[in-house]
């Protein structure tokens, strides 16, 4: 709900604890963030977010690096959907999402 990622949004210090992102290179090149550490019934957790997830994407815009993903912070506030793109298993999969 709108409510709730509002809620999870506007607190980021909170947000951040939840769970622990790393740098994940490919071919030498940074390609998204690793989810090495996520908290059981955290925001991350409730998206569908787990250990071992590899984020490249938020609505098709890539996340390399930190300012790519203040960018897509940035985007979540007012989005009434969104789209993460994530590599699991070292599978491309997408998560989709409507905020109501």
């Amino acid at each position: 709900s709108k409510a709730v990622l509002d809620h999870h949004l506007n607190n980021i210090p909170q947000l951040l604890k939840q769970a622990k992102a790393v740098p994940y290179t490919k071919d030498g090149q940074q390609a998204g963030f690793k989810v090495v550490e996520i908290d059981n019934g955290s925001f991350f957790n409730i998206l569908g977010l787990k250990r071992n997830d590899v984020i490249t994407a938020v609505n098709g815009v890539s996340i390399r690096n930190t300012k790519e993903a203040l960018h897509a912070y940035q985007v979540l506030k007012t989005a009434q959907a969104f789209q993460v793109d994530i590599l699991r298993d070292n599978r491309a999969v997408t998560l989709d999402y409507s905020i109501q």
